[in-house]
């Protein structure tokens, strides 16, 4: 009986730890989604170098000029491959962690050693996203900054108290600001 509720105990700290996980994925596919890449020439050839919106919908939202996006878009696309790579591995250490607790004789020191590397590696992400967006505020005026915020926290609030797939599905395809 002792034993069960440790085991509990253990994998009730995992989900945690998961669902943790799959909040900083759903902000890294988020940001993705909201922060389309491409080359100056590339948004000259979508948009018109005269253009006054950079691709963005967010950044569409704030006002950004062609000049402020073209600053920001090397960081967007910096951001995403950090992000891609850190989703990778982190999709590598789920795979691994559930092998783990699929395993007939539990090793422990394992499934710890595991839990740490994913739980770095959800620390890394957080801070990939605070950095790109320190980035941006050096970028956007104060008040496009704030109202950047405020759109991403409008998005955040919009999935309500849901969570998972359902949830992720309806924010990506938004494409309202």
């Amino acid at each position: 009986m002792r034993e069960g509720c440790r085991m509990w105990s253990r994998l009730r700290k995992f989900l945690i730890a998961l669902s943790v996980g799959l909040n900083i994925a759903f902000i890294t596919l988020w940001a993705l989604h909201a922060y389309p890449t491409g080359n100056a020439a590339h948004i000259d050839s979508l948009y018109g170098p005269a253009h006054t919106q950079a691709p963005s919908l967010l950044h569409r939202s704030v006002n950004a000029t062609p000049e402020q996006w073209r600053a920001i878009e090397p960081h967007v696309r910096d951001f995403q491959e950090a992000a891609r790579s850190t989703r990778e591995d982190m999709k590598e250490l789920r795979r691994k962690m559930l092998h783990l607790l699929a395993e007939p004789v539990v090793d422990e020191k394992a499934i710890h050693s595991t839990k740490q590397e994913i739980l770095a590696h959800q620390e890394r992400m957080k801070n990939l996203v605070i950095n790109f967006l320190l980035k941006e505020k050096e970028i956007l005026e104060p008040e496009q900054f704030k109202a950047l915020l405020d759109a991403i926290q409008r998005r955040c609030n919009s999935c309500g108290d849901n969570e998972g797939p359902g949830m992720m599905s309806r924010v990506l395809g938004n494409d309202a600001p």
